[in-house]
């Protein structure tokens, strides 16, 4: 790891891959640093971003629905109910996408607050931002289609 750069790493869950026509139902980065630190820690500091989305449409692909939708806190009240659940074989995805365009966070707002949370991490740590995530094709593509699209500049740039 470069000192100079301040390392975020991100996350995001979709209900497909193709950029534009599927949407990013959550997404979520942490500060990367050089030694350990337990996740309460992170959460204190608030050097974790979590948010859930609306989605931009109601297109899905069912195997991404089902990893996309294990983690979301918005189906915590129906956790009881099989439907909600990506586990199971009476799954109903298009339930999911209801809950999240009642409950999630306009993708126009939420993109506002993301790219807020890392200009202020970049401030707090004096460091130029480093884009990191395990999945290299996927995670940087979606995210620069919603700052485009939601008139944000990247925070991570383009270099």
């Amino acid at each position: 790891m470069k000192k100079d750069l301040l390392y975020i790493a991100n996350d995001i869950e979709a209900s497909g891959g193709l950029v534009g026509i599927h949407s990013i139902l959550s997404w979520g980065a942490c500060v990367v640093t050089p030694e350990p630190v337990p996740m309460e820690e992170l959460r204190k500091q608030g050097w974790i971003y979590y948010e859930e989305l609306r989605p931009m449409t109601m297109n899905y692909v069912m195997e991404a629905m089902r990893v996309a939708c294990l983690g979301l806190r918005c189906l915590e009240p129906h956790k009881e109910d099989a439907r909600y659940d990506p586990r199971s074989t009476l799954f109903v995805p298009e339930r999911v996408l209801g809950v999240l365009l009642l409950k999630g966070t306009p993708p126009e707002l939420a993109t506002h607050r993301f790219k807020k949370w890392i200009i202020k991490m970049q401030s707090i740590f004096g460091r130029q931002v480093e884009f990191v995530a395990d999945t290299v094709i996927f995670d940087p593509s979606h995210l620069s289609f919603y700052f485009s699209r939601f008139g944000q500049s990247t925070p991570y740039g383009y270099a």
